[in-house]
């Protein structure tokens, strides 16, 4: 297997692509030029996603989990299907989250186009999130006295609808700073390193 750490703007493409058209520097490439097709053809394999297990959103930077071969692919596969696999995000958001916001349970509609901005939906596909609020920020400004709150929160997501974590934080009005496609225009700017990472957690026994 392989893991990789994705900068922002970068996309993890496959069979579907991401937000932009494509306009993205793609994470197969960067892989593909440390991994020869004659030793390791899943990575050059778009029918299997080049190999990468899971996504992360454009404007986010984390580790990707990828399978070098179709073996270990569809063993690594079943692990997160059957939650051995684990996905944890930390999320900078707008305002401060109670504490009590500790899970989220809302459908998430299937946009035609992956470039279209996903809505919670009854129509949608089921979606489920686990939240874990870690802090409490209070940020200080010239312009204004009490400055911007934002939490840091831990994401478990137990379902992988596209663009997930930031339609249920939209949902629940704590959308993830620095998000063009979420959050309104009013909203603080960040470096983008600060909006998402992510983390890949392997279960013991």
């Amino acid at each position: 297997m392989v893991i990789v750490h994705k900068p922002a703007d970068w996309e993890v493409d496959g069979l579907v692509t991401e937000e932009g058209g494509g306009n993205h520097a793609p994470l197969s490439a960067f892989v593909q030029s440390l991994l020869p097709r004659s030793k390791y053809p899943l990575v050059w394999d778009v029918r299997h996603n080049y190999g990468f297990l899971h996504r992360l959103d454009v404007p986010s930077s984390g580790l990707v989990l990828g399978g070098t071969s179709l073996e270990g692919y569809y063993w690594l596969r079943l692990q997160l299907d059957s939650q051995r696999l684990q996905r944890e995000y930390f999320v900078l958001c707008q305002g401060l989250a109670p504490p009590s916001l500790f899970e989220v349970v809302a459908r998430v509609d299937v946009a035609p186009e992956p470039t279209q901005r996903r809505s919670i939906n009854d129509s949608g596909k089921p979606a489920r999130s686990l939240l874990s609020i870690l802090a409490h920020i209070q940020t200080s400004s010239s312009q204004h006295s009490m400055g911007q709150t934002m939490s840091i929160v831990s994401i478990h997501i137990l379902t992988g609808r596209r663009h997930q974590i930031r339609v249920h934080l939209r949902h629940r009005g704590h959308s993830s700073v620095t998000d063009a496609r979420y959050t309104c225009r009013e909203v603080l700017l960040l470096p983008r390193q600060m909006q998402g990472l992510s983390a890949l957690q392997l279960l013991q026994g």
